[in-house]
C-alpha cells in the first residue's frame, strides 16, 4: 500500500460578480505535467480508491489521501472550460525544515530557564546559543549550560541572562490549509430569461456572460423595448452570449432601423433569432451600443 497524505481544497466560482461555493465541480488528479491519472483514496490506509472524477461537496470542497509529489488537479465547473491548478503534496513522514536564528519566547532575566519555541523540532536537532555561546543538549535533567527539548519548550540548566537563539529542524510539511485554501475560479455566467412581450428588455439588471432565452408569446416576437439588452451600468469591453433555448423565433431590430435598440446587427439589417441560434455580443461605450461579433445558426 503506498504512504498517503491528506488534501483538502474549497473551490469558488463567480455569477454575477459574487463568489459562491461551486457545488458539484468534477475533480480529477494527474501527475503535473502528464495525463496520468494519480488513484486518489478516501483513507489513510490507502484501502478505498475514489472513482474519478471526483465531485466537490455543498461546501464547494474536496477531500482525499493521496501519494506525494507534484499533482495536478482538472476541475471542471456547470460544464465550462478546464481550470488546472498545480499542487505539492508533501511527504511529511520525512521532510525537514530549517528554522535559523529563532528567538524562543521567555523572559531573559538570570532567573528564567523556561522558554518557547514557535515549533516543536527533532529534540536532537537543537542548537541553542546564550550570548554566542552554545549549550549542549541532554536527554534528562540539564547542568550547567545545557538544556533540554519536550515538544516546543526549552528548558535550560543556567537561566541566560543574554540573547538566546534557536536553530532547529522540524519534521512537518505544509499541506493546504482547510481555512485559507480557497480558489475563486471563473467562470461564465448562465441565465435563463423568458421574453411574452415585444417591449421586454434583455437582462435589465448585471450583465452575467450567458443568458438563455425563450420566447413565450405563442408566435414570432419582433422586439422593439429601447435598448432591446440593457446597457446601464455595463462597461465597455463587456460580453455576453446569447442562445434562443426556446422553440418560437424572436426578431432583434437593428438600431439604424428602429432608433433606440442599441444594437448594431450584422449588415445593419434586422436579425431572424432562430431556436438554438446563439449570438456573442461585445459593449462599446463609444458608440453606446452592443455589437454582434459572432453568431452560429443550428
Amino acid at each position: 500500500m503506498p504512504n498517503v497524505y491528506p488534501y483538502y481544497r474549497s473551490f469558488m466560482k463567480n455569477v454575477k460578480q459574487t463568489a459562491v461555493p461551486a457545488v458539484g465541480a468534477q475533480i480529477e488528479v494527474f501527475r503535473s505535467g502528464t495525463n496520468e491519472q494519480v488513484p486518489i483514496y478516501s483513507d489513510v490506509n490507502s484501502l478505498s480508491e475514489i472513482e474519478q472524477p471526483t465531485l466537490t461537496d455543498t461546501d464547494g470542497a474536496v477531500f482525499f489521501y493521496v501519494e506525494p509529489g507534484r499533482v495536478r488537479l482538472d476541475v471542471q465547473l456547470d460544464g465550462s472550460n478546464v481550470v488546472s491548478v498545480e499542487e505539492s503534496i508533501v511527504d511529511t513522514d520525512n521532510l525537514v525544515l530549517p528554522v535559523v536564528g529563532e528567538i524562543p519566547s521567555g523572559n531573559v532575566d538570570g532567573v528564567n530557564t523556561v522558554f518557547t519555541l514557535t515549533r516543536s523540532p527533532n529534540a536532537s536537532l537543537v542548537a541553542l546559543y546564550v550570548d554566542g555561546n552554545r549549550f549542549r543538549w541532554v536527554s534528562g535533567a540539564p547542568g550547567a549550560q545545557q538544556f533540554s527539548v519536550t515538544e516546543n519548550i526549552v528548558t535550560c540548566g543556567t537561566a541566560p541572562n543574554a540573547v538566546i537563539l534557536a536553530d532547529y529542524w522540524v519534521a512537518e510539511g505544509a499541506q493546504p490549509d482547510s481555512a485559507a485554501s480557497v480558489l475563486t475560479v471563473p467562470t461564465i455566467g448562465i441565465e435563463t430569461q423568458v421574453l411574452s412581450a415585444a417591449t421586454d428588455t434583455i437582462i435589465s439588471g448585471d450583465i452575467t456572460g450567458q443568458v438563455e432565452l425563450t420566447n413565450s408569446s405563442g408566435g414570432s416576437l419582433t422586439m422593439i423595448s429601447a435598448p432591446t439588452i440593457n446597457t446601464t451600468g455595463v462597461s465597455s469591453g463587456k460580453r455576453l452570449l446569447l442562445v434562443n433555448a426556446g422553440v418560437q423565433d424572436i426578431i432583434l431590430r437593428d438600431q439604424s432601423n428602429l432608433a433606440g435598440t442599441k444594437l448594431r446587427l450584422p449588415l445593419g439589417e434586422d436579425l431572424l433569432f432562430q431556436q438554438y441560434d446563439s449570438l456573442s455580443f461585445i459593449y462599446s461605450a463609444g458608440i453606446d451600443a452592443w455589437v454582434v461579433v459572432g453568431s452560429s445558426n443550428n
